[in-house]
């Protein structure tokens, strides 16, 4: 003996609405893509000069700068301590988790 499932209520009205809605899909496509195919303006231009003009004549390179003096010895750099920087809860969390 075999059981019937009864059909489920709303069943044919969201089929419907999926076949709306892909259509719906495929026109807006459609027309999106549609618009784009016009063919685009074209335009033809001829670049000379109304006058010959000479050639420009090389620059020399200017002469390199004189080396600077050497700078003074650095002052040595002092570590810096981190944990002035922490707020204390996250100092506590670094405390307990090493």
């Amino acid at each position: 003996m075999i059981l019937e499932r009864p059909e489920e209520p709303g069943k044919k009205y969201a089929l419907a609405l999926t076949v709306l809605v892909h259509l719906l899909l495929l026109v807006v496509l459609f027309f999106g893509v549609q618009w784009k195919r016009s063919k685009p303006e074209v335009y033809e231009v001829e670049l000379w000069s109304p006058t010959p003009r000479p050639a420009t004549q090389v620059v020399p390179p200017p002469p390199p700068p004189e080396p600077a003096s050497p700078l003074p010895p650095a002052a040595p750099v002092l570590p810096i301590r981190w944990e002035c920087y922490l707020p204390p809860i996250v100092m506590v969390l670094l405390l307990l988790l090493l």
